[in-house]
């Protein structure tokens, strides 16, 4: 399969707001575009670990599930 017609998704978080995800999502996204047609970046900053709840995390999940579930041929 050529992995450029690939989608990929990048997460970055950071706990505090006084921090900043650019140096993850640096590499991530040079990484990324050397392997992958689509990138989708989902953001957490000022977000714990610890929590159960991260939104992006969330979203990204979500949206993984339902990409799965559109894909032809794939069974969920």
């Amino acid at each position: 399969m050529n992995s450029q017609a690939e989608t990929v998704a990048l997460y970055a978080r950071v706990s505090t707001i006084d921090q900043s995800c650019e140096l993850q999502l640096h590499d991530l996204r040079r990484y990324a575009s050397q392997r992958f047609g689509r990138c989708y970046e989902f953001v957490d900053e000022g977000v714990s670990g610890t929590q159960r709840q991260r939104p992006q995390l969330d979203a990204l999940v979500h949206d993984a599930r339902k990409a799965v579930r559109c894909r032809p041929g794939m069974e969920v």
